[in-house]
């Protein structure tokens, strides 16, 4: 009996010996086993609704082909630039791998086109890592590209869109989130997340000079902001995040304001409504939206030189499920909600009260966005736009209009529409979606008029 004892026991000795000395192999591959895990949880959720064929043929017109591989691009949404001189967008792919050694390997390239056309406007602008946003200069001449936090980059770039070379490098020492153009173009403002402390993640905006590059202003922040927006004049840039929201002076940093702070038992949502409008034309009031664990909002405009309330509070407590998109009129007189499963509802922005509800059975809404004149609202499902009056919140088109590609022989729809925009004169309707397409309707009729797809030729 003792010696097979002493034989375990010299068994458990080699094992832990040999344990220590695996150790520092494992420790010096942990960063690619955490890269390669992230990279799967990211990817997993992103592709987890790929098109399914419908079996269905459109015999209206010939669906476009789309490949596999233009998938590995959902979650990068491009942008839409809507100029006086004509419309463009901006399409992003990603074609990177992971290889062996757990590393990326390939590129991803942002292309802009027009709308008008289809014509390439941009060479590919090529990146080394995958690109996470991106957004169009004011006049439509420059393109800002924002990475990927999965890669660890923390710069961003700024692209001449005529000649299609990087003409600028923002470079940080924290994790970018968001960034955005001054109206002006004159700056660019970048919201970063920087390392844990005691009380949560660091918080930096930097603005910088979208000319020469230099850096403007470094703003430290106290509490957890995660976006970052400039007002229509360019004069404020207003950061949030859970536990509070600021108004500050572009030019110098200075807070403008009171700290605007959430209600008891609730928080600033912020991750989901980065693409949001979050100041009035005028640039005189700011929008903030409070959730809470019972998935009840409320929504409140506030004065930006005193951030004492505008008008009255927007009070969803009567209906327990989260937001999932906001828009504003135009004119900042109305406003649109949409919550899951709770449908749409317009809202007087100074009375508080609803003015129409539009229930509906196309799932989730992404987005909501209101017509140049306010008298419709163009609701995004994840396959198709619903065009809707905004004074009855009946539907208006007669039929949604939606992406088909061609997949795998059949048509199938696009599951991952991203952006939806007006043109200027509320005419025609322009649509994102994860694939790497593009595409313009007639607003009335729902005819399709042009539609691009991303590409290195």
């Amino acid at each position: 009996m003792k010696k097979v004892m002493w034989g375990l026991l010299g068994l458990g000795v080699v094992i832990c010996m040999a344990a220590l000395r695996l150790y520092p192999s494992f420790e010096k591959a942990r960063p690619a086993i955490d890269r390669l895990d992230n990279a799967e949880k990211a990817l997993q959720e992103l592709t987890k609704h790929p098109p399914q064929p419908t079996g269905k043929d459109d015999d209206s017109k010939p669906p476009v082909p789309v490949r596999k591989a233009s998938y590995n691009s959902v979650g990068a949404d491009g942008c839409i630039y809507l100029g006086p001189d004509g419309s463009r967008v901006a399409l992003v792919r990603d074609e990177r791998q992971l290889d062996a050694n757990l590393d990326w390997k390939g590129e991803s390239y942002a292309r802009v086109y027009d709308l008008k056309t289809g014509n390439a406007l941009s060479a590919c602008l090529k990146h080394d890592e995958s690109i996470a946003d991106c957004t169009f200069s004011p006049d439509g001449k420059r393109l800002l590209t924002l990475p990927s936090l999965l890669d660890g980059k923390k710069m961003a770039r700024v692209w001449d869109l005529e000649t299609g070379k990087q003409v600028l490098t923002f470079k940080h020492r924290e994790d970018v989130v968001a960034g955005h153009f001054s109206p002006d173009g004159l700056k660019i403002v970048i919201a970063a997340v920087g390392d844990k402390t005691a009380d949560g993640h660091q918080q930096v905006s930097y603005v910088w000079n979208a000319r020469t590059g230099d850096l403007i202003k470094r703003i430290q922040h106290d509490a957890l902001y995660t976006q970052a927006a400039f007002s229509p004049d360019g004069e404020y840039v207003l950061t949030i995040g859970r536990k509070a929201a600021q108004v500050w002076a572009s030019r110098t940093g200075d807070p403008v304001g009171l700290l605007l702070k959430p209600s008891e038992g609730y928080w600033f949502s912020g991750a989901w409504m980065g693409k949001a409008q979050r100041f009035s034309r005028d640039s005189k009031q700011v929008v903030t939206i409070e959730e809470n664990s019972f998935g009840q909002n409320k929504v409140q405009l506030h004065e930006v030189a005193t951030g004492d309330p505008a008008g009255a509070c927007i009070n969803l407590e009567a209906n327990p499920v989260s937001l999932t998109a906001l828009g504003i009129s135009s004119d900042g007189r109305h406003l649109a909600t949409a919550s899951q499963g709770g449908g749409v509802t317009i809202w007087d922005v100074q009375s508080g009260k609803a003015l129409a509800t539009c229930r509906h059975d196309g799932g989730g809404v992404l987005s909501v966005v209101f017509s140049p004149d306010g008298k419709r609202l163009a609701v995004t499902f994840s396959e198709t736009v619903q065009i809707w009056d905004s004074a009855t919140g009946k539907t208006i088109a007669t039929q949604p209009f939606r992406f088909s590609h061609k997949w795998e022989g059949k048509t199938a729809a696009s599951k991952w529409l991203m952006k939806t925009a007006f043109s200027p004169d509320g005419g025609q309707l322009i649509l994102v979606d994860a694939a790497g397409y593009a595409g313009v309707w007639n607003a009335q009729t729902g005819k399709e008029i042009t539609r691009v797809q991303v590409s290195p030729q």
